[in-house]
C-alpha cells in the first residue's frame, strides 16, 4: 500500500510538469506512522541520469548527516564545467586519431 501510494503521487505531481511555467520540479514527504518517504519528480529534459545519481546521493547524505555537520557533509564541487569539457574534448581528439 505505501509503495502504491507513493507511486500514486508520483505519477500525479510528474503529470503537473510542463516545461513551458514553473515549477519544473516537485518535492512532497510523505509521513507514515512509522516511516517516511520524499518523492521528488521531474521531467527527464530538466536533470541527466548521472546528475540525477549525484543528486539523490548528496540528498541521502544531508539526510543521514547531524545538524551541526551539514555544511561539511558534502565534498566541494569535483570539476568545473570548462575543464570538464576540456577533458572530453581531449578524449574524443585522441580517440580520432587513433
Amino acid at each position: 500500500a505505501w509503495d502504491a501510494l507513493t507511486e500514486d503521487i508520483r505519477h500525479r505531481m510528474t503529470a503537473e510538469i510542463a516545461l513551458d511555467a514553473a515549477p519544473l520540479f516537485r518535492v512532497a514527504l510523505l509521513r507514515g506512522q512509522d516511516r517516511a518517504r520524499v518523492v521528488w519528480a521531474l521531467h527527464h529534459l530538466l536533470v541527466d541520469t548521472i546528475s540525477h545519481a549525484i543528486l539523490l546521493e548528496d540528498l541521502h547524505a544531508l539526510y543521514r548527516a547531524p545538524d551541526d555537520a551539514l555544511e561539511t557533509v558534502l565534498p566541494g564541487k569535483s570539476i568545473a564545467y570548462g575543464a570538464w569539457a576540456g577533458k572530453l574534448r581531449a578524449q574524443l581528439d585522441a580517440e580520432l586519431d587513433t
